[in-house]
């Protein structure tokens, strides 16, 4: 089968489901012999609608020094 064909047959096949958040067919490589449909279950529904922007995540600021005095960190508190 030739990738436009396939392509084609995919898209008959999704148009035609009645639940398409259950699965949906997609066209895979078969090697030299040509291609091949395949169907995947369990996707989200948010998977089958368009693709949404994302956003990134700011990074977060630098952890600040230890406020503590000089000796407390090096012998180990005011105990000592």
């Amino acid at each position: 089968m030739t990738r436009e064909a396939a392509q084609r047959e995919a898209h008959r096949r999704n148009t035609s489901l009645r639940r398409p958040a259950r699965h949906r067919w997609f066209v895979r490589a078969a090697g030299a012999d040509g291609w091949t449909l395949v169907k995947v279950a369990g996707l989200p529904a948010g998977l089958a609608g368009p693709l949404k922007t994302t956003t990134e995540a700011k990074p977060r600021p630098p952890v600040p020094d230890d406020p503590r005095p000089a000796h407390w960190l090096n012998v180990g508190g005011p105990w000592l």
